[in-house]
């Protein structure tokens, strides 16, 4: 089980590159990838 819950899609080995539905970590915020740019994602305690 993920930290976020049911995981979008399954988990990669390789980390070379961001990809679409990627979730990343900048200091004390995450953000979701999409094709085009990211969007700050709240996380629900």
């Amino acid at each position: 089980m993920s930290t976020f819950g049911i995981p979008l899609r399954e988990k990669r080995t390789s980390h070379d590159k961001i990809a679409a539905e990627d979730i990343i970590q900048i200091a004390n915020d995450y953000y979701m990838v999409d094709q085009i740019g990211a969007r700050k994602i709240d996380l629900i305690d």
